[in-house]
Protein backbone atom coordinates (compact mmCIF):
# COMPACT_ATOMS: atom_id res chain seq x y z
CA UNK A 1 0.00 0.00 0.00
CA UNK A 2 1.00 3.53 -0.73
CA UNK A 3 -1.05 5.33 1.42
CA UNK A 4 0.91 6.27 3.83
CA UNK A 5 2.73 8.56 1.49
CA UNK A 6 -0.05 10.18 1.09
CA UNK A 7 -1.45 9.92 4.88
CA UNK A 8 1.83 11.59 5.97
CA UNK A 9 0.20 15.57 5.25
CA UNK A 10 -3.19 14.88 6.62
CA UNK A 11 -4.61 16.52 9.31
CA UNK A 12 -7.76 14.89 10.61
CA UNK A 13 -11.39 16.60 11.17
CA UNK A 14 -13.68 15.20 13.82
CA UNK A 15 -15.96 18.06 14.85
CA UNK A 16 -19.44 18.13 14.15
CA UNK A 17 -21.92 21.01 12.99
CA UNK A 18 -25.06 21.69 11.70
CA UNK A 19 -25.53 21.31 8.15
CA UNK A 20 -27.50 23.50 5.64
CA UNK A 21 -31.40 22.43 4.54
CA UNK A 22 -32.61 22.74 1.22
CA UNK A 23 -36.41 23.73 -0.11
CA UNK A 24 -37.35 22.68 -3.57
CA UNK A 25 -38.03 25.78 -5.81
CA UNK A 26 -39.15 24.18 -8.64
CA UNK A 27 -39.43 20.84 -10.46
CA UNK A 28 -39.95 19.11 -14.10
CA UNK A 29 -39.98 16.17 -16.32
CA UNK A 30 -37.32 15.43 -18.92
CA UNK A 31 -38.92 15.02 -22.56
CA UNK A 32 -38.47 11.72 -24.55
CA UNK A 33 -35.38 12.77 -26.29
CA UNK A 34 -33.51 12.67 -22.92
CA UNK A 35 -34.91 9.41 -21.84
CA UNK A 36 -31.62 8.02 -20.60
CA UNK A 37 -30.33 11.46 -18.78
CA UNK A 38 -27.94 10.82 -16.32
CA UNK A 39 -25.68 13.96 -15.59
CA UNK A 40 -26.17 17.44 -15.26
CA UNK A 41 -24.00 20.71 -15.30
CA UNK A 42 -25.37 24.19 -14.72
CA UNK A 43 -24.41 26.15 -17.92
CA UNK A 44 -26.47 29.34 -17.18
CA UNK A 45 -28.31 30.47 -14.59
CA UNK A 46 -31.34 29.47 -16.05
CA UNK A 47 -30.40 27.03 -18.32
CA UNK A 48 -28.46 23.25 -18.04
CA UNK A 49 -26.41 20.53 -19.87
CA UNK A 50 -27.35 16.80 -19.82
CA UNK A 51 -25.50 13.78 -20.43
CA UNK A 52 -27.80 11.49 -22.19
CA UNK A 53 -25.83 8.25 -23.01
CA UNK A 54 -25.68 7.59 -26.81
CA UNK A 55 -27.50 10.37 -27.31
CA UNK A 56 -25.31 12.99 -26.51
CA UNK A 57 -24.93 15.84 -24.67
CA UNK A 58 -27.72 18.29 -24.44
CA UNK A 59 -28.44 21.99 -23.48
CA UNK A 60 -31.76 23.27 -22.37
CA UNK A 61 -33.75 26.37 -20.86
CA UNK A 62 -35.55 24.71 -17.67
CA UNK A 63 -38.26 27.24 -18.99
CA UNK A 64 -38.52 24.93 -21.87
CA UNK A 65 -37.23 21.71 -21.28
CA UNK A 66 -39.14 20.23 -24.24
CA UNK A 67 -36.40 22.05 -26.52
CA UNK A 68 -33.25 20.23 -25.79
CA UNK A 69 -30.20 21.35 -28.10
CA UNK A 70 -27.68 18.83 -28.55
CA UNK A 71 -24.05 20.05 -27.79
CA UNK A 72 -21.97 16.72 -27.93
CA UNK A 73 -23.90 14.68 -30.23
CA UNK A 74 -24.05 10.73 -29.83
CA UNK A 75 -21.47 8.83 -32.28
CA UNK A 76 -17.88 9.18 -33.30
CA UNK A 77 -15.38 11.57 -32.81
CA UNK A 78 -14.56 14.52 -34.45
CA UNK A 79 -18.34 15.26 -34.56
CA UNK A 80 -19.41 13.27 -31.34
CA UNK A 81 -19.20 11.17 -28.36
CA UNK A 82 -20.09 7.13 -28.07
CA UNK A 83 -21.61 6.99 -24.48
CA UNK A 84 -21.78 10.29 -22.30
CA UNK A 85 -22.87 9.27 -18.58
CA UNK A 86 -20.26 11.58 -16.87
CA UNK A 87 -20.60 15.10 -17.62
CA UNK A 88 -18.42 18.15 -16.48
CA UNK A 89 -17.78 21.91 -17.67
CA UNK A 90 -16.34 25.08 -17.24
CA UNK A 91 -16.36 28.48 -18.99
CA UNK A 92 -14.78 27.28 -22.18
CA UNK A 93 -14.83 23.54 -22.39
CA UNK A 94 -17.06 20.52 -21.63
CA UNK A 95 -16.59 17.08 -21.06
CA UNK A 96 -17.90 14.26 -21.77
CA UNK A 97 -17.23 10.54 -20.29
CA UNK A 98 -17.33 7.07 -20.01
CA UNK A 99 -17.27 4.96 -17.48
CA UNK A 100 -15.44 2.56 -19.78
CA UNK A 101 -12.94 3.11 -22.88
CA UNK A 102 -12.80 7.07 -23.26
CA UNK A 103 -13.13 10.48 -21.91
CA UNK A 104 -14.06 13.03 -24.86
CA UNK A 105 -14.02 16.85 -24.87
CA UNK A 106 -13.98 19.80 -26.68
CA UNK A 107 -13.87 23.52 -26.56
CA UNK A 108 -17.05 25.64 -26.36
CA UNK A 109 -15.63 27.79 -29.04
CA UNK A 110 -15.78 24.61 -31.61
CA UNK A 111 -17.28 21.38 -32.85
CA UNK A 112 -14.59 19.14 -32.76
CA UNK A 113 -14.67 16.70 -30.14
CA UNK A 114 -11.25 15.28 -29.08
CA UNK A 115 -11.62 11.47 -27.82
CA UNK A 116 -8.43 10.47 -25.37
CA UNK A 117 -8.49 6.33 -24.43
CA UNK A 118 -9.18 5.63 -20.60
CA UNK A 119 -9.98 2.71 -19.35
CA UNK A 120 -12.32 3.15 -16.76
CA UNK A 121 -13.64 6.50 -15.56
CA UNK A 122 -15.77 6.49 -12.41
CA UNK A 123 -16.28 10.52 -12.03
CA UNK A 124 -14.63 13.83 -13.63
CA UNK A 125 -14.74 17.33 -12.49
CA UNK A 126 -13.18 20.42 -14.41
CA UNK A 127 -12.34 23.56 -13.31
CA UNK A 128 -10.29 26.31 -15.31
CA UNK A 129 -9.58 23.81 -17.95
CA UNK A 130 -7.94 21.55 -15.40
CA UNK A 131 -9.26 18.01 -15.10
CA UNK A 132 -9.86 15.49 -12.32
CA UNK A 133 -10.51 12.25 -13.35
CA UNK A 134 -11.02 9.21 -10.81
CA UNK A 135 -10.81 5.99 -11.87
CA UNK A 136 -8.79 3.07 -12.86
CA UNK A 137 -6.43 2.77 -15.96
CA UNK A 138 -4.00 1.15 -18.41
CA UNK A 139 -0.77 2.12 -19.82
CA UNK A 140 0.32 1.35 -22.97
CA UNK A 141 1.17 -2.60 -22.40
CA UNK A 142 -2.22 -3.09 -20.69
CA UNK A 143 -1.64 -3.45 -17.14
CA UNK A 144 -4.11 -2.51 -15.30
CA UNK A 145 -3.41 0.28 -12.64
CA UNK A 146 0.10 -0.73 -12.77
CA UNK A 147 1.50 2.27 -10.19
CA UNK A 148 -1.83 2.11 -8.21
CA UNK A 149 -2.71 5.29 -9.67
CA UNK A 150 -6.91 5.90 -8.68
CA UNK A 151 -7.01 10.28 -9.41
CA UNK A 152 -5.31 12.38 -11.42
CA UNK A 153 -5.34 16.44 -12.29
CA UNK A 154 -4.18 17.73 -15.41
CA UNK A 155 -4.69 20.55 -18.26
CA UNK A 156 -7.08 19.14 -20.64
CA UNK A 157 -5.39 19.93 -23.52
CA UNK A 158 -3.17 18.89 -25.26
CA UNK A 159 -5.14 15.34 -25.31
CA UNK A 160 -4.77 14.90 -21.64
CA UNK A 161 -1.09 14.08 -21.83
CA UNK A 162 0.21 15.64 -18.81
CA UNK A 163 -2.08 13.87 -16.37
CA UNK A 164 -0.52 13.92 -12.84
CA UNK A 165 -1.71 10.91 -10.39
CA UNK A 166 -2.05 12.40 -7.06
CA UNK A 167 -3.92 9.17 -5.25
CA UNK A 168 -2.87 5.62 -5.02
CA UNK A 169 -4.21 2.88 -3.45
CA UNK A 170 -2.35 -0.97 -4.20
CA UNK A 171 -0.39 -1.53 -7.71
CA UNK A 172 -1.88 -3.71 -9.77
CA UNK A 173 -5.80 -4.72 -10.53
CA UNK A 174 -6.82 -2.68 -6.99
CA UNK A 175 -9.89 -1.01 -6.29
CA UNK A 176 -10.88 0.45 -9.19
CA UNK A 177 -10.05 -2.45 -11.50
CA UNK A 178 -12.79 -4.18 -9.24
CA UNK A 179 -15.26 -1.82 -8.30
CA UNK A 180 -15.07 1.66 -10.36
CA UNK A 181 -17.66 0.40 -12.20
CA UNK A 182 -20.31 0.09 -9.08
CA UNK A 183 -19.67 4.54 -9.44
CA UNK A 184 -19.81 4.90 -5.10
CA UNK A 185 -17.01 7.26 -5.85
CA UNK A 186 -17.13 11.64 -6.89
CA UNK A 187 -14.64 14.47 -7.31
CA UNK A 188 -16.10 18.01 -6.94
CA UNK A 189 -14.09 21.25 -7.21
CA UNK A 190 -15.07 24.21 -5.53
CA UNK A 191 -14.42 28.27 -7.29
CA UNK A 192 -11.61 28.33 -5.68
CA UNK A 193 -10.11 25.34 -7.28
CA UNK A 194 -9.17 23.22 -4.19
CA UNK A 195 -10.38 19.91 -4.86
CA UNK A 196 -12.39 17.18 -2.65
CA UNK A 197 -11.69 13.25 -3.57
CA UNK A 198 -14.47 10.60 -1.95
CA UNK A 199 -12.66 7.47 -3.88
CA UNK A 200 -15.53 5.43 -2.83
CA UNK A 201 -13.33 2.08 -3.25
CA UNK A 202 -11.05 3.51 -0.02
CA UNK A 203 -11.61 4.97 3.18
CA UNK A 204 -12.32 8.60 3.79
CA UNK A 205 -12.69 12.14 1.63
CA UNK A 206 -9.56 13.86 0.73
CA UNK A 207 -9.12 17.69 0.08
CA UNK A 208 -5.89 19.16 -2.10
CA UNK A 209 -5.46 22.11 -3.46
CA UNK A 210 -5.44 22.92 -7.19
CA UNK A 211 -1.51 21.66 -7.60
CA UNK A 212 -2.42 18.46 -6.38
CA UNK A 213 -1.55 19.07 -2.60
CA UNK A 214 -3.38 16.97 0.08
CA UNK A 215 -4.65 19.69 2.72
CA UNK A 216 -6.89 17.95 4.90
CA UNK A 217 -9.10 14.41 5.14
CA UNK A 218 -12.33 14.14 6.67
CA UNK A 219 -12.35 10.44 8.26
CA UNK A 220 -16.07 9.40 7.04
CA UNK A 221 -16.58 5.32 8.73
CA UNK A 222 -19.22 6.65 11.14
CA UNK A 223 -21.20 7.60 8.41
CA UNK A 224 -21.88 4.60 7.06
CA UNK A 225 -21.24 4.70 3.36
CA UNK A 226 -19.60 1.68 1.32
CA UNK A 227 -16.21 3.46 1.42
CA UNK A 228 -13.87 0.56 0.70
CA UNK A 229 -13.62 -2.07 -2.45
CA UNK A 230 -15.06 -5.74 -0.70
CA UNK A 231 -16.18 -7.74 -3.67
CA UNK A 232 -14.42 -10.66 -4.73
CA UNK A 233 -13.50 -11.78 -8.81
CA UNK A 234 -16.42 -14.08 -8.10
CA UNK A 235 -19.33 -11.08 -7.30
CA UNK A 236 -17.38 -8.48 -9.43
CA UNK A 237 -18.17 -11.18 -12.57
CA UNK A 238 -21.90 -11.40 -11.49
CA UNK A 239 -22.62 -7.75 -10.36
CA UNK A 240 -20.21 -6.56 -13.98
CA UNK A 241 -22.73 -8.37 -16.59
CA UNK A 242 -26.20 -8.63 -14.35
CA UNK A 243 -28.02 -5.22 -14.13
CA UNK A 244 -30.30 -7.10 -11.25
CA UNK A 245 -27.99 -8.46 -9.33
CA UNK A 246 -25.86 -5.14 -8.83
CA UNK A 247 -28.73 -2.58 -8.35
CA UNK A 248 -29.99 -5.84 -5.55
CA UNK A 249 -26.52 -5.21 -4.39
CA UNK A 250 -25.98 -1.69 -4.07
CA UNK A 251 -29.21 -1.09 -2.52
CA UNK A 252 -28.18 -3.22 0.22
CA UNK A 253 -25.77 -0.52 0.86
CA UNK A 254 -25.65 3.01 1.52
CA UNK A 255 -23.52 4.78 -0.97
CA UNK A 256 -22.36 8.29 -2.03
CA UNK A 257 -24.24 9.49 -5.54
CA UNK A 258 -22.90 12.45 -5.85
CA UNK A 259 -20.71 15.95 -4.22
CA UNK A 260 -21.59 19.17 -4.82
CA UNK A 261 -19.73 22.05 -4.03
CA UNK A 262 -21.41 24.34 -1.68
CA UNK A 263 -21.26 28.29 -0.36
CA UNK A 264 -19.80 26.07 3.37
CA UNK A 265 -18.58 23.31 1.87
CA UNK A 266 -18.46 20.13 0.25
CA UNK A 267 -21.82 18.32 0.25
CA UNK A 268 -22.09 14.52 -0.04
CA UNK A 269 -25.32 13.01 -1.27
CA UNK A 270 -25.77 9.49 0.20
CA UNK A 271 -28.30 7.38 -1.05
CA UNK A 272 -30.33 4.37 0.69
CA UNK A 273 -33.01 1.90 -0.15
CA UNK A 274 -35.95 1.20 2.48
CA UNK A 275 -39.16 -1.30 1.58
CA UNK A 276 -38.57 -0.13 -2.14
CA UNK A 277 -37.88 3.59 -1.46
CA UNK A 278 -35.20 5.57 -2.44
CA UNK A 279 -33.96 8.49 0.07
CA UNK A 280 -30.80 10.56 0.19
CA UNK A 281 -29.22 12.16 2.95
CA UNK A 282 -26.53 14.94 2.74
CA UNK A 283 -23.47 15.79 5.18
CA UNK A 284 -20.79 18.56 4.32
CA UNK A 285 -17.62 18.65 4.98
CA UNK A 286 -16.16 22.26 6.02
CA UNK A 287 -13.44 23.73 8.07
CA UNK A 288 -15.62 22.75 11.23
CA UNK A 289 -15.54 19.70 10.41
CA UNK A 290 -18.20 16.86 9.67
CA UNK A 291 -22.26 18.21 9.94
CA UNK A 292 -25.06 16.63 10.80
CA UNK A 293 -26.38 14.36 8.50
CA UNK A 294 -29.95 15.64 7.08
CA UNK A 295 -32.71 14.49 4.66
CA UNK A 296 -32.77 15.51 1.28
CA UNK A 297 -36.77 16.88 0.85
CA UNK A 298 -37.74 14.36 -1.95
CA UNK A 299 -37.63 10.35 -2.45
CA UNK A 300 -38.77 7.85 -5.00
CA UNK A 301 -41.01 5.58 -4.67
CA UNK A 302 -38.49 3.36 -7.28
CA UNK A 303 -35.54 1.38 -5.56
CA UNK A 304 -33.28 1.96 -8.63
CA UNK A 305 -33.82 5.97 -8.86
CA UNK A 306 -30.22 7.51 -8.49
CA UNK A 307 -28.97 11.50 -8.62
CA UNK A 308 -26.40 13.81 -10.13
CA UNK A 309 -25.94 17.45 -8.86
CA UNK A 310 -24.37 20.54 -9.35
CA UNK A 311 -24.81 23.75 -7.73
CA UNK A 312 -24.44 27.29 -9.09
CA UNK A 313 -24.34 30.05 -6.05
CA UNK A 314 -27.39 28.68 -3.62
CA UNK A 315 -29.36 26.92 -6.38
CA UNK A 316 -28.60 23.10 -6.49
CA UNK A 317 -29.90 21.42 -9.72
CA UNK A 318 -30.69 18.00 -8.98
CA UNK A 319 -31.00 15.05 -11.94
CA UNK A 320 -33.30 12.24 -10.80
CA UNK A 321 -33.46 9.42 -13.18
CA UNK A 322 -33.83 5.47 -13.21
CA UNK A 323 -31.91 2.40 -14.20
CA UNK A 324 -34.17 -0.26 -14.07
CA UNK A 325 -33.32 -3.89 -13.68
CA UNK A 326 -32.62 -4.25 -17.93
CA UNK A 327 -30.10 -2.64 -19.46
CA UNK A 328 -31.95 -3.47 -22.87
CA UNK A 329 -34.77 -1.58 -22.02
CA UNK A 330 -35.84 2.39 -21.79
CA UNK A 331 -35.96 3.41 -18.29
CA UNK A 332 -39.31 2.72 -16.24
CA UNK A 333 -39.54 6.58 -15.93
CA UNK A 334 -38.80 9.63 -17.26
CA UNK A 335 -35.71 11.41 -15.55
CA UNK A 336 -36.87 14.65 -13.43
CA UNK A 337 -35.22 17.71 -12.52
CA UNK A 338 -35.88 19.30 -9.39
CA UNK A 339 -34.20 22.80 -8.50
CA UNK A 340 -33.56 23.69 -4.76
CA UNK A 341 -32.40 26.71 -2.50
CA UNK A 342 -29.40 26.17 -0.70
CA UNK A 343 -29.56 27.51 3.12
CA UNK A 344 -27.17 27.48 5.54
Amino acid sequence: MRWFLVMLAVLTGSATSNAGTFSSRGHLTLPPQLITAMDVRWDSDEGVLVADGRSGVFHFALSNPSAPRAVIPGGKAPSGFFFTSILASDKERIIAASPFAAIGWKARSSDRVHEVPFASASDVDLHDNQIAILGGNRDERGVWEPDGAIVWIGDVSPELRRLKPIMFSTPGPGPMAFCGFLGTGSVRYRQDGSLLVVPGVVPNAFLYDRTGRLVRTWQTGELGFYDRCTLTRQTYGLLARDLAARNHWINQRQIIDDVVSLPDGFGLLIRSVSEGRTQWDMVVLSDRGVSQRTRLPFSSPVATTHIRADTRGTKTAFLLFETGDDATAPPPRPPQIIIAEYQH
